[in-house]
């Protein structure tokens, strides 16, 4: 596997399971793979979302990927299942957080999950783009966005979830260049997410070519795709609509696995496979429960590209009822575990515990909001994951434009009870609870980029 994969193919995923999983009404009118009616008792509905995120996680953590699993027990997120709509993770230390389409998906975002990652990964910076909402603007995380991390491109079919001023302030903060073209169903309604249509691993790339009308874009999109040393493997769109572009490829054990629904491996013919099986194993899930909103394995996940704090965590860790240490000296929690649900036991004062971040001097945070934490405190959450206003202009330590926050690094010395984490850093925790809305209330923006502040000018309270 060459250094470029490796760095496409993250070993460690967040995902978020559901207590309340239903299609959502609110995504209905553009998301043409949502199943319209569904007659299920809505209990039951939600109960196999759960478990099938459960054997999911269970799936990836067998081949070695690290995972991060989240309990969402609150009621009215029926998407909450999605967490890579709303955040990315990146490898210069970044977090950013997304504007999204649907008003019932806003509370999506969480702040205990950003805030385990601060724990967990060198996060030095989460830029928050989420008041983009408030001015019509949306960017659906990596559903909009198929990323290639080592070329820096950003592919992105034309939709109502994807603004092009959000598409462009993305792009340019994060340094990716947009390569954008349409892609359209059987109707010729625009594809929601651009992650149906196609799939970028390290050594090839999976391509609804048939959704994409024109010729140009279609010739243009191989030819990125190939420029940067891929195999292009083009779907059919009977393929697309079984969700066979909706994969990603992880960094397992043993070397690349791509995680995909059961549904969409079947509809692979015996040259893709090959193509495929060259560099990364196959590791089909079934998920038929949470296809009917619209969206298989790849929305499930949202990859971890950041690096971990190694120095958190001693050469090998234990905790009752763990498995073995694994995987440079972490700990992998106990595949019976997982699958009843256990929750690890909480970190002891001046000592490592299950929740694997040691007893250490108070840290100091700076950003928007936050003070320093005492020992197991949870960080207090800036204005964009309160959902409140900004803060006033001598409480700020950097705020950019209009719509973006940007706050400083953070620890948070130790997790709530309740709190799951599955994977080889089981010993890190995962914060499990609601969510916490991530609205900023933003003055609104022309497309000119006026209507703000400009960079490095602090916005003061009820701006």
């Amino acid at each position: 596997m060459t250094a470029g994969a490796a760095a496409q193919a993250p070993s460690a995923v967040v995902l978020v399971r559901p207590h309340a999983f239903s299609p959502n009404p609110l995504t209905l009118g553009d998301n043409a793979f949502q199943v319209r009616v569904v007659r299920e008792d809505p209990g039951v509905l939600a109960r196999r979302a759960y478990d099938e995120v459960t054997a999911l996680a269970g799936a990836l953590t067998a081949a070695g990927v690290t995972v991060h699993l989240f309990d969402d027990p609150g009621p009215g997120r029926p998407d909450s299942v999605f967490p890579n709509n709303w955040l990315s993770t990146h490898a210069d230390g970044r977090v950013a957080l997304f504007p999204m389409y649907a008003a019932n998906r806003r509370g999506e975002r969480r702040g205990d999950v950003v805030e385990f990652l601060e724990a967990a990964y060198r996060v030095h910076e989460v830029v928050d783009l989420s008041g983009l909402e408030h001015d019509g603007r949306y960017l659906e995380g990596t559903g909009a966005m198929v990323l290639d991390h080592v070329a820096r491109t950003a592919y992105v079919a034309r939709s109502l979830r994807v603004d092009p001023w959000a598409l462009d302030r993305f792009c340019r903060g994060f340094g990716y260049e947009p390569v954008v073209f349409d892609a359209v169903d059987a109707a010729g309604r625009a594809v929601h997410h651009t992650n149906v249509v196609m799939s970028v691993a390290g050594e090839y790339a999976l391509v609804g070519l048939e959704l994409l009308p024109s010729a140009a874009e279609r010739a243009g999109l191989v030819a990125r795709l190939e420029a940067t040393g891929r195999t292009v493997v083009p779907l059919t769109a009977w393929q697309v609509g079984e969700f066979a572009g909706n994969a990603i490829e992880v960094q397992g054990a043993d070397g690349p696995v791509l995680a995909l629904s059961a549904r969409a491996a079947a509809s692979l013919d015996a040259g893709q496979r090959r193509v495929i099986e060259a560099s990364a194993r196959l590791l089909p899930v079934a998920v038929p429960t949470v296809e009917l909103a619209g969206g298989p394995v790849r929305c499930t996940v949202a990859g971890v590209h950041l690096d971990l704090r190694t120095a958190a965590v001693p050469a090998a860790v234990r905790s009752p009822g763990s498995g073995d240490a694994v995987g440079r000296g972490l700990q992998r929690a106990d595949e019976q575990q997982l699958l009843a649900g256990a929750a690890q036991p909480l970190p002891q004062r001046g000592d490592v515990g299950a929740g694997g971040v040691p007893d250490r001097p108070e840290p100091q945070l700076s950003g928007v909001g936050l003070r320093p934490l005492r020992r197991r405190q949870r960080a207090p959450l800036g204005p964009g994951l309160r959902g409140e206003r900004r803060a006033d202009v001598d409480e700020v330590a950097h705020l950019v434009d209009s719509g973006e926050q940007r706050v400083g690094p953070g620890v948070v010395a130790g997790l709530e009870a309740g709190q799951q984490q599955v994977g080889a850093l089981a010993a890190q925790g995962g914060g499990i609870g609601g969510g916490h809305p991530s609205t900023v209330p933003a003055r609104p923006l022309r497309a000119d980029g006026g209507g703000g502040p400009g960079p490095g000018r602090p916005r003061r309270r009820g701006g």
